[in-house]
């Protein structure tokens, strides 16, 4: 079995070193974003009734991009619907959708340079964990496996590593979601950011076709 520290240098030595530091299918099929529904997550975080209003705002109508200033993509529904649809979100959870959210380490390319890289297809993924178990080898033949990261992306690239979270990673210390980069290290996030965050990651991964490590408990 590999070594997978490289792979998850960002979690080992941005947690525990800069923690601190942190505090202060077909095209028929798609959405017009791309995305095939199945395939988009930034609602994974609601439940019940908001769940199904996000899930049709977000990912059925694409109503965010109205407000994506790109006139190849356009929402799948009017905006008298989908207005309606963000005013019975809103009144359900008392908050903006999560796909309306936006992500700080895309909106400050200057502080997240790799982060940016990656997502403007500057730097391509050479090894990747997306929601997976992770072992490592301290010391062979002794091995430690995680309990399943949960909703956690992270991709070496050149230069470094992108990661994104909307649940955090209590196994390393990480009990908050995060966004960041080798460069800039890891910066807190609310759920929301932190889904939209690692939805831009994940869609970038999809699309390249790399495939991510897939490691069972030892």
């Amino acid at each position: 079995m590999r070594n997978l520290k490289p792979v998850l240098f960002i979690l080992g030595a941005v947690s525990v070193a800069a923690l601190a530091a942190l505090s202060a299918a077909p095209a028929a099929a798609q959405t017009p974003d791309g995305l095939p529904p199945a395939l988009e997550t930034v609602c994974d975080m609601e439940t019940g009734a908001a769940f199904g209003w996000c899930n049709a705002y977000c990912e059925a109508m694409d109503c965010e991009l109205a407000n994506d200033n790109d006139p190849a993509t356009e929402p799948k529904a009017s905006a008298t619907a989908c207005s309606k649809v963000r005013a019975k979100f809103q009144q359900a959870t008392g908050r903006d959708l999560p796909c309306e959210v936006s992500c700080p380490c895309t909106d400050l390319p200057e502080s997240f340079p790799i982060w940016a890289a990656y997502l403007a297809g500057e730097v391509s993924g050479s090894e990747c964990l997306q929601d997976a178990v992770v072992c490592f080898i301290d010391a062979y033949p002794l091995e430690y496996c995680t309990p399943p990261l949960g909703d956690v992306t992270v991709i070496n690239v050149e230069g470094g590593e992108v990661i994104a979270s909307s649940l955090g990673l209590p196994v390393f210390g990480l009990d908050f979601a995060f966004c960041g980069d080798t460069f800039s290290g890891l910066v807190p996030l609310t759920p929301a950011q932190g889904a939209s965050c690692k939805q831009q990651l994940d869609a970038v991964l999809d699309a390249s076709g790399l495939a991510c490590y897939e490691i069972p408990p030892a």
